[in-house]
């Protein structure tokens, strides 16, 4: 095979990878009806028990992850476990789907309990990393800042970027 078949056959190749790539993360060619795209980088309060059902509900009706445009979100929440470094490769496509530039750095995974009792996943970027690990004790609540990248079946895919510990209870 020519070298010019075969970067024929490798650009073939990748326009249907995409394609695939495309019709999973989308269930159409945009973004669901509730994005902001005000460009407004306020961070919106979201109960976190609501968001993660709200969430859920989206993604079993489309059944595909539904990348979001990095939707500011405010939420409360416990920490139950420090950030532990983690290898990511799916945030940082979603982030490159809806233009994220310059891209954060995402090493770090950590997990929080909702005032219901839910423990979700969330991503959390270097530098709140490095924060969180001097700022907060596992177990204690706080206030998270963070972006909505995407929803899959367990709910929101969150990007924690920093923090506010509650008031320590007497």
């Amino acid at each position: 095979m020519s070298t010019q078949n075969k970067k024929i056959k490798s650009l073939i190749n990748l326009a249907v990878t995409l394609f695939l790539i495309l019709g999973i993360i989308f269930p159409t060619f945009g973004f669901a009806a509730d994005q902001d795209n005000s460009g407004d980088k306020e961070f919106k309060i979201v109960e976190l028990d609501r968001f993660i059902d709200q969430e859920k509900s989206i993604a079993q009706d489309y059944k595909k992850k539904i990348i979001r445009k990095m939707v500011p979100v405010k939420f409360d929440a416990r920490m139950k476990r420090f950030p532990e470094e983690k290898e990511m490769a799916y945030i940082y496509t979603a982030m490159q789907v809806v233009g994220v530039n310059p891209m954060p750095e995402v090493n770090f995974r950590m997990f929080v309990e909702s005032k219901e009792g839910r423990i979700i996943p969330v991503y959390v970027e270097n530098k709140a990393a490095a924060k969180l690990k001097e700022g907060l004790k596992v177990e204690q609540d706080a206030s998270f800042l963070g972006y909505h990248v995407y929803t899959y079946a367990k709910g929101p895919a969150i990007l924690v970027v920093d923090f506010l510990p509650a008031p320590e209870q007497p």
